[in-house]
C-alpha cells in the first residue's frame, strides 16, 4: 500500500513540476503560442498580408490567388504547387470559398522565397503560399 501512495506521490509531484515548467516557460518567452495555420513550422522570414482576392485559378501545375491590393513588395500573387494535391486542394478551397462570400484572408508567405518559380509563380510579383486564414 506504501508503495500506491508513493508513485501516486510522484505522478501528482511530476504534473506539478511540468505545470510550473510551462508556466516559467510562458512568462519568460520560452514558449510562444501562434495560431496554426498549417502544420510544417513557420519560417522566421514568414509574414502575413491580408488580402481581397480578386480571383483565384488552377492550373495543373499550381493554384493561385490574385488580390486586389499588392504588398508593399510588388506582391500580387501567391501561388501553391499542385503536385502537393492535399494542400493545393485545401488552400484551393479556401480561397474559392472567399471569392465567392466576398471575404478577406490572411495569406503566410515568406517576402524572400523565389522557390514558386519551378511551377510557374513569376519571381517578380508572386510568392509561394505558406498558410492561409479565411476571415469572418
Amino acid at each position: 500500500m506504501s508503495r500506491i501512495l508513493l508513485s501516486s506521490r510522484v505522478r501528482a509531484g511530476a504534473g506539478v513540476l511540468l505545470a510550473a515548467l510551462v508556466i516559467a516557460a510562458v512568462l519568460f518567452g520560452g514558449l510562444r503560442f501562434r495560431p496554426s495555420v498549417v502544420a510544417a513550422a513557420e519560417p522566421d522570414a514568414s509574414t502575413w498580408y491580408r488580402c481581397t482576392p480578386a480571383n483565384t485559378t488552377a492550373y495543373t501545375s499550381r493554384i493561385h490567388v490574385r488580390c486586389t491590393v499588392a504588398t508593399a513588395g510588388g506582391i500580387l500573387y501567391f501561388a501553391y504547387p499542385t503536385r502537393d494535391t492535399a494542400n493545393a486542394s485545401r488552400f484551393l478551397s479556401l480561397l474559392s470559398t472567399a471569392v465567392v462570400a466576398g471575404k478577406q484572408v490572411d495569406i503566410l508567405y515568406d517576402p524572400a522565397d523565389l522557390s514558386g518559380a519551378s511551377y510557374g509563380c513569376a519571381t517578380s510579383d508572386c510568392r509561394p503560399i505558406i498558410g492561409i486564414a479565411l476571415l469572418p
